[in-house]
């Protein structure tokens, strides 16, 4: 049948097949196998699926005794698109944590323990997942340790990359690890030495091909006294400071992405009462377009925690019980968003269905 359509009507038939059916056709013969894992086409149908307005979807992950991942529509009622059951660690006694979601893929890496080192690329959408190599630096080379990690996508090189910023035990200068998915390898950067420390309460967001974290410095005595944003550009491969405001004293408790072009921070004050402001780059990079865009206060009956925003631009939260709820900054209206599980942890990204990951010879099963 193939044989009957030119190559390129092939193609764009396939591209408007849902994620499943383009796995399943790649059984069909050697020609649409041949075609579909080429990178070519793997690229042209995420940026398809970016670019559609039609499934706006959020990966969910909460994890309570057991892992549980779905993903849900953004829409009015926040429905499930599919459960994921496809988990790579299944039935494995280690906690995961979630680092990141980037065009479809997720990066997981076991953090629990100063030994533990342990990193996973996965694809839910195909059931594909690569483990990565060991890092350079380990327990048994270096000694105790405190990693932050970053997860982000290279456009310049079609590469997503693993950032590790290690801070030893027994020295100032931390070692900073980046692995290279098109490489397969983590290298270390000759980087000038970083001033800051990392706040490891805090989430990294990655938005126009920069991983932020939410850095401090120390005055002569250890103590905090200056937050910054920290921005590593995935692909120069350097560090960038974003001041925050002169009037800014807040305690910082995420970073997020804003709108996909920007940066918000979510804070606490620290007077009486407590509230929670949301803060917004409105010009991302210029240290003059930060604007407190709403603040939270009475309506709140517990601690938040602030995990991202829907394309209507509502704030997501999740409440101590377990509730998640959304926050409509110009109506001032909270809405609950019908998932009420025990408390446990939760993890909360924006996602798109993609083939990355599907042309690797290496992958695993």
């Amino acid at each position: 049948m193939s044989g009957n359509f030119p190559g390129e009507i092939m193609q764009e038939i396939l591209l408007k097949l849902p994620i499943k059916s383009i796995v399943r056709f790649t059984s069909v013969c050697k020609s649409w196998n041949s075609l579909i894992r080429n990178p070519s086409f793997i690229s042209t149908h995420l940026n398809q699926t970016i670019s559609s307005t039609k499934h706006s979807l959020f990966l969910l992950r909460f994890s309570y005794k057991e892992e549980h991942f779905s993903l849900h529509f953004d829409d009015d009622e926040f429905k499930e698109f599919m459960q994921l059951d496809n988990y790579p660690l299944k039935g494995i006694d280690k906690y995961f944590s979630l680092i990141g979601s980037c065009n479809g893929l997720t990066c997981l890496a076991d953090c629990l323990y100063p030994q533990s080192n342990a990193f996973i690329l996965w694809n839910p959408s195909i059931s594909k997942f690569k483990t990565l190599p060991k890092p350079n630096v380990s327990f048994e080379t270096h000694g105790e340790y405190n990693a932050n990690i970053g997860f982000g996508f290279d456009s310049c090189a079609n590469d997503y990359k693993v950032l590790r910023i290690v801070e030893l035990a027994n020295d100032d200068e931390p070692v900073i690890e980046l692995y290279s998915l098109a490489a397969d390898y983590w290298k270390i950067l000759n980087t000038e030495v970083l001033k800051y420390g990392i706040v490891t309460s805090c989430s990294q967001a990655f938005v126009n091909g920069v991983v932020h974290f939410i850095a401090y410095h120390r005055n002569k005595h250890g103590r905090t006294c200056k937050f910054w944003v920290l921005g590593f550009d995935i692909s120069r491969e350097v560090f960038r400071e974003i001041i925050l405001p002169e009037s800014f004293a807040e305690e910082i408790r995420s970073v997020l992405v804003f709108k996909e072009s920007t940066i918000a921070l979510f804070t606490t004050s620290y007077y009486y009462p407590v509230k929670f402001h949301l803060w917004v780059m409105r010009k991302y990079g210029v240290a003059g377009s930060w604007i407190k865009l709403l603040s939270l206060g009475n309506q709140l009956k517990a601690i938040p925690r602030a995990f991202g925003f829907r394309k209507s631009g509502e704030l997501v939260l999740q409440f101590h019980g377990g509730e998640l709820a959304s926050y409509d900054g110009e109506s001032q209206q909270m809405k609950s968003l019908r998932i009420h599980q025990k408390p446990g942890n939760y993890f909360f990204y924006s996602y798109v269905q993609s083939l990355v990951l599907f042309d690797k010879a290496n992958y695993e099963q």
